[in-house]
């Protein structure tokens, strides 16, 4: 159980660095702009697809 939660925490401080990096990228573009880019990058383009038909 401990194993499991200390890789989960691995994760989501790797995850995490990855998207505070493309948050503290220069540019003028917003936040949200900026995770879906970040996403798209990371192949999770039918995740963001998904969000944006819901609005």
């Amino acid at each position: 159980m401990i194993v499991l939660t200390v890789l989960a925490a691995v994760v989501f401080m790797i995850i995490g660095f990855s998207i505070g990096q493309a948050l503290a990228s220069p540019g003028s573009a917003t936040a949200q702009s900026r995770v879906g880019t970040w996403a798209r990058d990371h192949h999770l383009a039918f995740l963001v697809d998904g969000v944006e038909k819901l609005r």
